[in-house]
């Protein structure tokens, strides 16, 4: 690095982006890429019609203004009160806090309560932002794991030997519930085992939703804040999913007890959010109308779960009809997570996997060291199900051409 960059701008790059200069050289000879690696469904579901039309009539009405840096008042209250429906409890618009994304809230967070060597625990594989912005704050993870030859169920045994051992003061807990990456979810004697470990060690709780309404396969989906009343906790999400408009740059905090740390928390991210002034205001009225016309996003949400379901389930038996990889089938979000044994290949790793596939096959792919799992990668299911077949098999075909033993 330049001598004058900061320490901590060594973690200001993702890992999700480091195959982007070769897909751009190979598209620039005029070659196709198949894109499996971002989970972006605005270009595959266009944005839902009667979302568009709230933000063109935002800008047309000239409310083009700074809004309230925590956000527009009114969606406040619509996001606090489907989060009372949930706890069956009240939740405050004061409760609520909006972001610029997801991303934004998990910055925020960090920024306000990691000082350097400051511990968090992490539940891998996990959403890579997690772990970069931990550590671009000074802090330092530990890691819980999600057991694959178990669905991905949660094993919280050894997490507990390890906390039981360390002096230093966890900040926080996260995770992403529906998961990202392995698209399934927490059962709810999974979040009660989470909740009362963190109330045993009085650890924050953190729960990333953003992917709550795709859920499929008889998959059910239960929020933190179900089970986590009078715990302290913080429930982040936003409208790049599910309201399949991830360019509109739109997310949530929900911060609802009110113990002095939580009182303390909200009011440092209010004053951080002060300091951008505020959210993007057109796309602020555009989720309001997302959210509150509940008939046109159940019609929205259905079709784009019917889709997502029928495609992934497709996929994933194409990759375990292979004898090259293996996937647990997912039950939520638009993401497979096949793992491969690169042992019985001349691949050292994912790494050299994905470059290798996308420089001789053309197919982009998620490594999964970036979601702190080796011999995984990562694709999405967004695609048509002919363009998976056609990925999936030539994944396939690179790794029997790089057998050991043929």
């Amino acid at each position: 690095m330049h001598k004058l960059l900061s320490k901590r701008s060594e973690f200001t790059s993702t890992s999700l982006s480091n195959l982007n200069k070769i897909a751009d050289s190979i598209e620039s000879k005029g070659h196709e890429v198949i894109k499996l690696n971002r989970g972006d469904p605005a270009r595959y579901f266009h944005t839902p019609k009667y979302i568009i039309n709230a933000y063109i009539e935002a800008l047309k009405k000239s409310k083009t203004y700074y809004s309230n840096p925590a956000g527009l008042n009114e969606l406040r209250q619509v996001i606090a009160g489907k989060y009372s429906k949930k706890r069956k409890n009240n939740i405050s618009e004061k409760d609520v806090l909006i972001t610029a994304g997801a991303s934004e809230a998990i910055f925020m967070l960090n920024n306000c309560l990691i000082n350097t060597n400051d511990k968090a625990i992490l539940f891998a594989p996990y959403f890579p932002s997690f772990d970069t912005l931990l550590k671009l704050h000074g802090g330092k993870p530990i890691f819980g794991h999600y057991k694959e030859t178990n669905n991905w169920n949660l094993n919280l045994d050894e997490l507990k030997k390890q906390v039981s051992k360390t002096n230093k003061q966890i900040k926080y807990l996260i995770m992403a519930n529906p998961n990202n990456p392995t698209g399934t979810l927490l059962t709810k004697n999974e979040l009660k085992e989470i909740v009362d470990f963190a109330n045993e060690h009085k650890i924050f709780l953190v729960s990333d939703e953003a992917y709550d309404e795709i859920v499929y396969n008889n998959g059910k989906f239960t929020s933190l804040v179900e089970f986590a009343e009078g715990i302290p906790h913080m429930i982040i999400n936003s409208a790049s999913k599910v309201f399949d408009c991830t360019g509109l740059r739109v997310g949530f905090v929900v911060i609802p007890e009110h113990d002095a740390f939580s009182i303390a928390l909200k009011e440092k991210m209010l004053d951080l959010a002060a300091l951008r002034f505020s959210v993007n205001t057109p796309a602020q009225y555009a989720f309001l109308e997302g959210i509150a016309n509940t008939k046109e996003h159940e019609k929205a949400i259905k079709n784009m779960t019917n889709t997502i379901e029928d495609v992934s389930n497709y996929a994933s038996k194409l990759i375990n009809e292979t004898n090259t990889m293996s996937v647990v089938r997912p039950n939520s979000t638009f993401y497979l997570f096949p793992k491969i044994d690169f042992k019985n290949t001349s691949f050292k790793n994912d790494v050299q996997f994905a470059e290798t596939l996308l420089k001789e096959k053309h197919i982009k792919v998620s490594r999964g060291t970036s979601f702190g799992a080796d011999s995984h990668i990562r694709i999405t299911s967004l695609q048509q199900k002919e363009v998976l077949e056609i990925a999936i098999n030539q994944i396939d075909l690179l790794l029997k051409e790089n057998r050991k033993f043929q």
